[in-house]
């Protein structure tokens, strides 16, 4: 089996990319701050033997306003947990995977059954989405831990403007 494409939305400096692989190698090559590490690092993660653990800061610096707003839903405008959910911003992974050969060659492709959904014998691909989400019911102890709450309490700062909070 093999990875014919890999998407990347929200994470460091890939804001939404789209790699199309070649069968056998692959060669990155890019600009110093073009996303290398940034790819490289998120798979790192995901491949590692651990739980993959991502903070704010892994998040791409697009994805920050949304957590803004939805800190402003949250503590603000007090909207419920589902509203606020859609504006959180995601960190996520999609890919296109082919087994063809296995099928092909009768080969054991045990490892991608679960993302196997169909039994279309002339389908060969699966889509394996990876989506790094806030837990149902953090919400409040996310914002809780990055310290804004505090701002609020302190009551020096406008929340209704983004602009003077840096």
């Amino acid at each position: 089996m093999n990875i014919k494409t890999i998407e990347v939305e929200n994470f460091r400096l890939l804001e939404s990319v789209s790699l199309s692989l070649e069968r056998e190698t692959t060669v990155i090559v890019g600009r110093n701050n073009s996303g290398k590490t940034s790819l490289t690092e998120l798979f790192r993660r995901l491949l590692s033997d651990s739980k993959p653990k991502f903070q704010l800061e892994d998040f791409s610096l697009s994805a920050h306003e949304n957590f803004w707003n939805a800190f402003k839903l949250a503590f603000i405008e007090n909207e419920e947990a589902a509203t606020i959910r859609k504006e959180l911003p995601t960190i996520e992974v999609r890919l296109l995977v082919s087994y063809k050969d296995e099928i092909e060659n009768n080969k054991n492709f045990s490892a991608l059954s679960d993302f196997i959904i169909d039994l279309d014998q002339n389908c060969s691909e699966a889509l394996i989405i990876i989506r790094y989400e806030l837990r149902e019911g953090s919400i409040h102890n996310f914002f809780d831990s990055l310290g804004i709450c505090s701002l609020k309490a302190r009551k020096k700062v406008d929340l209704t403007s983004s602009s003077e909070i840096s």
